[in-house]
């Protein structure tokens, strides 16, 4: 089975490309003073990760947006702001980090901030591994103790959880989410919006299609269609189609 992997390989070509030779310190652009302070899409539990992963680089974080919450609350002391107020609280557009757990509405939110103008940064933990050769986009979240090996590709908006490998030329699409002690084996594409679940494991060589979930615990030894749901050891097929609560 082929997957439709062309959005995230065409960033090898790209300027939008950032080496990790310049990313390694946690920041996609080289003068920190222009992601200073950021402001973060989603104040659940991922964004407040996200405000400790900002925190450990050093980074201040504005306002969160989250829709979810009343303007003019505050979490953790950060004021709550929507999205038409960012015209007028900001007299450019801030930085934005879109630290939402839900792939889907990962890249629904996403579509907005970049429609806004605001830059995408990507934050990279301290104690997370990533090799020169590798190559990351815009908007992505690496967090603790995660690897990123030789000549892997992360597309844009790519969540890494505490732990997760992504090895020796693998592909990860955009807005896919790669949770807790998971492994994506070399050479493996995984599509778009895919979640690859708590300590799952894809071997060497499969395709994971677009939108696809791998359960959690789950060894993936064949490929996956798109939209496909599998969990087990090995992995087999239990649903298709669309799946809530990603």
């Amino acid at each position: 089975m082929a997957v439709d992997v062309a959005n995230t390989v065409k960033h090898r070509r790209t300027a939008s490309v950032t080496s990790l030779r310049e990313t390694k310190k946690g920041c996609d652009v080289s003068n920190r003073a222009e992601i200073d302070p950021i402001v973060t899409f989603g104040a659940g539990q991922y964004g407040l990760t996200v405000l400790e992963l900002a925190k450990s680089l050093g980074l201040g974080v504005a306002a969160f947006v989250d829709k979810s919450l009343p303007e003019g609350s505050n979490v953790q002391g950060i004021p709550v702001v929507g999205f038409a107020a960012l015209r007028s609280r900001f007299s450019t557009p801030p930085p934005a980090v879109v630290a939402i757990g839900n792939c889907m509405a990962r890249e629904r939110v996403s579509s907005r901030v970049d429609a806004l103008g605001m830059k995408r940064p990507t934050l990279i933990h301290p104690g997370a591994e990533v090799s020169p050769s590798a190559e990351i986009a815009p908007g992505c979240i690496v967090q603790f103790a995660s690897l990123v090996w030789t000549g892997a590709v992360l597309g844009r908006g790519v969540i890494l959880s505490p732990g997760a490998y992504v090895t020796h030329d693998a592909v990860g699409g955009d807005n896919c989410m790669v949770a807790n002690q998971a492994s994506v084996g070399g050479q493996v594409r995984v599509g778009a919006r895919v979640l690859v679940g708590q300590s799952a494991s894809l071997c060497l060589g499969v395709s994971v299609g677009d939108d696809a979930v791998v359960g959690a615990g789950a060894v993936v030894v064949r490929d996956v269609g798109a939209g496909q749901v599998v969990a087990g050891v090995p992995a087999r097929v239990l649903s298709q189609g669309e799946i809530d609560g990603r």
